[in-house]
């Protein structure tokens, strides 16, 4: 009696994402509007095939439901100009401009970034980016002669895509199967 496996699938899932940045260099990043909730926003930008703008609150959003925030924060937000919806993960940094000195890396975690409705772009950002103190202070090389340069790296993840193949083919095995399977029996230690 011949045995057979039947055909078989083999499922294949690619998750294409695309990786890259945005720069904004801010030049004179001291008159820059200071007060609360008001925000100062980068042209629109392309990057991973996507429309991109940055949006940068010096004086802080004051309207946070996690911690209560004041003057004391930075805000920075990533505003998606798009039609479609997106997986994004993205991070942010505040480029250091001095010899020796750190940048500030800020790790987001991937989000969904929705439709444009009602005029209003969907944006994910952190309102507590860095103590408004700490970037002033120019020995921490951030804002330096009056520049700053924010870097936003990101990927995006677009549908997964899968392919199924069947394998047609039967495994059948040798006609001398039966009689080495006898003979590897036959050679196993008899059991006490």
């Amino acid at each position: 009696m011949a045995s057979t496996i039947s055909p078989g699938s083999r499922c294949t899932t690619r998750v294409k994402a695309t990786h890259s940045f945005l720069e904004w260099e801010i030049d004179g990043y001291s008159g820059l509007p200071g007060a609360e909730q008001q925000a100062t926003r980068s042209p629109v930008m392309e990057a991973a095939g996507h429309r991109w703008q940055m949006s940068l609150y010096p004086g802080g959003t004051g309207s946070s439901t996690h911690r209560p925030r004041s003057r004391r924060h930075v805000a920075l937000f990533l505003n998606y100009c798009g039609e479609e919806e997106l997986r994004v993960k993205f991070h942010w940094t505040l480029v250091n401009q001095a010899a020796g000195k750190q940048h500030l890396v800020k790790e987001a975690t991937t989000v969904m970034f929705g439709k444009c409705t009602d005029g209003v772009n969907m944006r994910q950002g952190d309102e507590c980016f860095v103590e408004s103190d700490q970037m002033a202070d120019e020995s921490n090389g951030w804002w330096t002669n009056d520049r700053v340069v924010i870097r936003l790296d990101l990927t995006v993840f677009g549908d997964p895509a899968s392919t199924v193949s069947v394998d047609e083919g039967s495994w059948e095995p040798p006609k001398t199967w039966q009689r080495d399977m006898n003979q590897v029996l036959d050679e196993l230690p008899a059991s006490t």
